[in-house]
Order: structure tokens, then C-alpha cells, then sequence
């Protein structure tokens, strides 16, 4: 491609038209759609920048120099000098080949823009080492033109590595090479591409539509598509606002619920807008427990007034775990069984295990009470099968209640 001398009153655009066809340059349909490296952050233009991570190989640059200044000295006319600055360029520009093969960059805007000293860009893709390249170059009359160009005094020359394929740029200048200190050997980098924003999504915990228990946080998060795949883009780019702050507040790319009811959330970007919904339920409260049975070991948690244990089979519970969940105030849950041969045994708490194991003691009997700020809101019901006598009335907050089975709730 080639920018006119008098202020780009004319572009044209050259493409390898032989190797394109038969399979030796990079093809439409292998363009990157994936690997985009953490968020995207949005640019001072106003475009996400999507992260990719590959290699930048100056030791094939600097023979592609050499290569083309062969080919000019052989046609009698002066060596490109390198241009630091626009090698720069042409990695950048490489990369971005790597998600847009065109001379139209991923956002939009032409090659020229990366930067104003540049007059003229050849790109190719697929080829495997400089001679490659410089040969899909030179049997192209564009490409060649361009090589070639007795006006053109400096040169950018960028070879990008990503995910098995090389992609080639050169770019050209009417100027003299600023500074020709450009490194040599290969360098990991993480290239930043703005691409356009397109079918931009606001999720709340990854979902467009969710119910949020009063009290609780959902991670929000604004997403665009590029090729196919979807990115997020950093909260501290996005503008969210809330329906009714009177049922839902954000702060720091979170919402939290403060009371029933359904609001709307919209995150903003410049011009471009996404919404997604937030229905606010009441809280859940739960006690979970689990029981070690006689000949059976540990059984899986029960909760919420569930029957940890057996029936009719006369095995006796010989230990208990068990923990509160979602509490909407400080607390916990303290509880002490009376063990066989042993008799009251100290309170634990918070799903650590009271009785024994591997001793084959029964538990004879179990209190159970809540504490902190939770104990002042709330009570906890339990209540046990005894054996010859069934199912015993509900004990609550400290009681004792004799224990074959178990059943807890708050």
C-alpha cells in the first residue's frame, strides 16, 4: 500500500495476488480468534485494547533489510536505512496481523495512522524465514514497487511469531531514518490492539439476568466481541449505573442488594450502552450438619431441618460436624455432645467434629446454641430419634436433647 506524496489525495493497494491464492500467505479464515491475554482497557481514542501475546523476532527484520537492499543496489539505487521508531511500528503492525490480516488496522483506521512518517506498508503472513518472505515480496509488481521506490529513504521492517505463523510488514518513509539502533535477537511481548466495541454485554456473576440474595455482592462485568470471541473490559473504563439505588447499589465494579426488588444495571462506554437485570430476593439462611454413623463413617451434609443419620437399622451416631451459612450478621454455632464412657464432652464450633471416631462410642445426648450478634436475631431448633422411645420434641438454644438421630434448624 502506498500513501500519496501530495496529502493522500489517492490510496493504492497492493496484495499478493498469486501466493494469496494458492495457500503461502496467511488465509481469512486462520485469523487469531482467541488467546486475548486478561482485560481490555479502554485507549485515549476511545477503543478497547485487547492484549495478544507472541514473539518479536529482530534477527529476521535485519535480514529482511539486508535482502531488500540487495535488491535495490542490484536496481541502482540507494540502501534503505532503518528507522528505530518505524520497526517499532511495523512489530506493532504485525501483531495486529495477527487479528486483522488488511491494511485497514483492527480498528478501523488505516496502516498510515501508526504513524505519520509512513508512506507505503507491505504485509504477508505464513511465510516461514526472511528469503520466503522477501520472495512472495518480489513477485508481486506492488509489493516489488514499493521495495523498489527511488523516492523512499527509510524503512520499518516488523516479524511478529504467534501460535505457529509469522506475519511480515514493512513500512516505508519519504524521511530519513531518525535513529537506525534497533535491536537485535527476539523478545516476548503482549502487544496492545485497539479493536472496535461490538455486541457489548453488561453480566452481573457472568449472567445477563440473576437473583441476588439481600446482603450479597455480584462481580460485574462489560464485555465486546472481536472476531468471534469475547473479552471483558476493565471496570475502571466503564460507567454503571443503577435503576434504584434504593434496592441495589455499585461501588468498584460490584453490586450489592440491599432490599427486595428488580433493577436494571447499564454500563456505558462512550457512546455504546449495555443493560442486564438484577432481581434482589430475600436472604437464605442455612445450618448444615453431617453425622458419622456406626459402620458407615461420615455421611454426606444435610441442612435446614434434613435428617442426618439412619432409620431402622439401629446404628448409632457416633459423631457431628456442623456450620451456619449466608448470615447476614456476625456469629456462629457452638455445640457439645455426651459421648458414651465419657459424658459431656467441651463445645466446639463452626464445623469442627464433637464425639469420636474410631472408638465406637455413642453420642448419648447434644446441646447446641448460636453466638455473637446472630444469637441476639435468631433461634436454633434441633431435636433427635432415642432409640425405644422415636422421635423426641423440638429442643432449642442450649437444651439437651437425646440423640440417635438428628434433626437441625434455625
Amino acid at each position: 500500500m502506498i500513501k500519496s506524496n501530495k496529502q493522500l489525495l489517492y490510496i493504492t493497494i497492493f496484495l499478493v495476488i498469486m501466493t494469496f491464492v494458492f495457500g503461502n500467505v496467511y488465509t481469512a479464515n486462520a485469523v487469531t480468534t482467541s488467546g486475548f491475554v486478561g482485560e481490555a482497557t479502554i485507549s485515549a481514542n476511545g477503543y478497547p485494547e485487547i492484549v495478544i501475546s507472541g514473539t518479536n523476532n529482530y534477527n529476521y527484520a535485519k535480514e529482511v533489510l539486508s535482502k531488500v537492499n540487495e535488491q535495490r543496489v542490484a536496481n541502482g539505487l540507494a540502501g534503505y536505512i532503518i528507522d528505530k521508531e518505524l520497526t517499532e511500528n511495523a512489530m506493532q503492525r504485525a501483531a495486529e496481523l495477527s487479528v486483522c490480516f488488511d491494511h485497514v488496522r483492527p480498528n478501523g483506521e488505516m496502516c498510515f495512522s501508526i504513524n505519520n512518517k509512513v508512506y507505503g506498508e507491505n504485509i504477508a503472513a505464513g511465510q516461514t524465514n526472511p528469503s520466503s518472505v522477501m520472495n512472495t515480496w518480489m513477485n508481486s509488481s506492488g509489493h516489488k514497487a514499493n521495495i523498489l521506490n527511488s523516492s523512499w529513504k527509510s524503512i520499518g521492517i516488523g516479524c511478529f511469531y504467534k501460535d505457529g505463523v509469522y506475519y511480515w510488514v514493512q513500512l516505508f518513509s519519504i524521511r530519513n531514518s531518525d535513529n537506525s539502533n534497533v535491536e537485535s535477537g527476539t523478545k516476548s511481548v503482549n502487544p496492545k490492539i485497539e479493536v472496535p466495541i461490538s455486541d457489548m454485554k453488561v453480566l452481573a456473576n457472568n449472567s445477563a439476568s440473576i437473583e441476588l440474595e439481600v446482603g450479597k455482592e455480584a462481580t460485574l462485568k462489560t464485555t465486546s466481541t472481536y472476531n468471534n470471541s469475547q473479552f471483558s473490559i476493565r471496570n475502571a473504563d466503564v460507567q454503571y449505573s443503577v435503576s434504584n439505588e434504593e434496592i441495589a447499589t455499585i461501588s468498584n465494579g460490584k453490586i450489592k442488594a440491599i432490599k427486595e426488588g428488580t433493577v436494571t444495571i447499564s454500563s456505558k462506554i462512550g457512546e455504546n450502552k449495555a443493560t442486564c437485570t438484577v432481581k434482589v430476593v430475600p436472604r437464605v439462611i442455612s445450618v448444615y450438619y453431617k453425622t458419622h454413623v456406626q459402620n458407615v463413617g461420615w455421611q454426606n451434609y444435610v441442612r435446614n431441618g434434613a435428617m442426618s443419620g439412619t432409620e431402622g437399622q439401629s446404628l448409632r451416631l457416633e459423631g457431628i460436624q456442623i456450620y451456619l451459612d449466608n448470615l447476614p450478621v456476625s456469629g456462629g454455632v457452638e455445640y457439645c455432645t455426651h459421648v458414651q464412657n465419657i459424658g459431656w464432652q467441651n463445645y466446639v464450633s463452626n464445623n469442627q467434629m464433637s464425639g469420636t471416631e474410631g472408638q465406637s462410642l455413642r453420642l448419648e445426648a447434644i446441646k447446641i446454641r448460636l453466638t455473637g450478634e446472630f444469637a441476639n436475631q435468631y433461634d436454633i431448633y434441633y431435636r433427635v430419634h432415642c432409640q425405644n422411645i422415636g422421635w423426641m420434641g423440638w429442643a432449642k438454644n442450649n437444651e439437651s436433647a437425646r440423640n440417635s438421630w438428628i434433626r437441625i434448624q434455625t
